[in-house]
């Protein structure tokens, strides 16, 4: 028997159809909600560390289709509007032990949460293919793989057949 929550159980389940009503209405108000507001909103303080947020936002991605970007507390204490959009990878839950908090809408603040996160995204894209790169690099110089299967991987064309059909034994 698992101990885990199934996400279908958790659809279903009343606590979570509360949070999610929350969760829409403070969206539709003000493009953003907090967690612990949402959990005051319910009467559900209580489970704050039973809730998983990470069901809670894909129902809200798949059932409203709403894009949403996890927030750092800062985001939700007091500020200028200003500082959100000169500098909004001050807000993004992203990197330097920030915690999210909340979530918002990407639309916000005409779209500047979504463009970093974008930008984020793009950097963290390019950091895994250099990864990948300098991992096939060592690969090639130990002569796991060949002259062929090198070059495609660092032309960016290397399929995963190309990768499958490789000997990996030493």
């Amino acid at each position: 028997m698992s101990k885990y929550l199934r996400r279908e159980v958790a659809a279903k389940n009343a606590v979570y159809q509360a949070i999610l009503e929350a969760c829409t209405k403070r969206l539709a108000e003000v493009g953003y909600f907090s967690k612990e507001e949402v959990l005051q909103d319910t009467g559900m303080e209580a489970f704050d560390d039973s809730i998983r947020w990470d069901y809670v936002v894909d129902f809200l991605r798949s059932g409203q289709g709403v894009e949403l970007i996890p927030m750092a507390q800062r985001f939700f204490t007091r500020h200028k509007a200003a500082d959100r959009r000169h500098a909004p990878q001050m807000f993004i839950a992203t990197g330097h032990g920030k915690k999210t908090m909340g979530y918002a809408n990407v639309t916000i603040d005409g779209g500047v949460f979504a463009i970093k996160q974008l930008q984020n995204r793009k950097s963290m894209q390019n950091g895994v293919g250099k990864a990948f790169t300098n991992y096939a690099e060592k690969l090639h110089q130990r002569s796991l793989i060949g002259d062929d299967l090198f070059l495609k991987i660092i032309d960016g064309t290397a399929t995963q057949s190309d990768i499958a059909k490789t000997d990996m034994r030493a």
